[in-house]
């Protein structure tokens, strides 16, 4: 019974226990992978959250985006303020 239990007849749930069976490279290799993306996000996400960009995921119906839009300048209106020269001959809404 002592034989069986001995390191070198482990059984393949033993040898895959705790990764026991993986190449330390390889394991090495997935982590510093894992560790960069998961540095990629958080870096991406401080920017967006300095930039205030906001995704509209706090928007659940398309009324208040519609509202948000409609409280935009048209891109025409301001086409013609610069053609005219003058940002305050822009027509009003």
């Amino acid at each position: 019974m002592a034989s069986e239990l001995s390191p070198k007849h482990a059984s393949p749930r033993s040898e895959s226990y705790k990764n026991k069976d993986k190449n330390p490279r390889e394991l090495r290799r997935r982590r510093s992978e894992t560790i960069v993306e998961l540095r990629k996000q958080r870096r991406d996400d401080n920017t967006d959250r300095r930039r205030n960009i906001s995704l509209y995921d706090n928007w659940s119906d398309g009324e208040d985006i519609e509202e948000e839009l409609e409280n935009d300048v048209n891109i025409n209106e301001v086409l013609m303020g610069l053609k005219a020269g003058n940002v305050w001959d822009m027509p009003s809404k």
